[in-house]
C-alpha cells in the first residue's frame, strides 16, 4: 500500500499555556469560538470571534486568509470539526485549543463573559 503524503492534513494542536503565550505574540492568532452563542455569554476568551459550528461554512470566506487561526470549543469536539472545515476551504494555517476552554479555565487563564 502507497502512502499519500498529499491526502494527510495535520493542524497545529496547542495546550492552554502554549495558546495564551501565542495570544500576546506580535502576530497573535485569530482566536474562533465555535460554541454556541449561550455558551460564549457564559465564559469566552477575550477577543474571540464567534462563529458557532453550524454556520460555520455560511461564514467560511469571512476569515482572513493572512493570519492564523486558533480554533476552540468546549472540549476539543467541534473545535477539530471546524478546523476540518476550513482546512477543506483552503485556509491551512490553523491550530486548536487542545481540551477547549474547559482546559483553559481549568489552566487558570482568564475569561470574560
Amino acid at each position: 500500500m502507497r502512502r499519500r503524503a498529499d491526502l494527510l492534513r495535520t493542524i497545529e494542536r496547542w495546550s492552554p499555556d502554549q495558546f495564551a503565550a501565542r495570544l500576546t505574540a506580535a502576530d497573535a492568532p485569530l482566536v474562533l469560538d465555535v460554541r454556541n452563542a449561550g455558551e460564549w455569554n457564559q465564559a469566552h476568551i477575550h477577543g474571540s470571534l464567534l462563529i458557532p459550528l453550524v454556520h460555520l461554512e455560511d461564514h467560511l470566506r469571512d476569515l482572513p486568509r493572512d493570519r492564523k487561526i486558533a480554533i476552540h470549543c468546549a472540549s476539543g469536539y467541534r473545535s477539530s470539526i471546524a478546523a476540518s472545515l476550513i482546512a477543506r476551504s483552503g485556509l491551512t494555517d490553523l491550530a486548536d485549543l487542545v481540551g477547549g476552554i474547559q482546559a483553559w479555565q481549568s489552566a487558570g487563564k482568564p475569561t470574560e463573559s
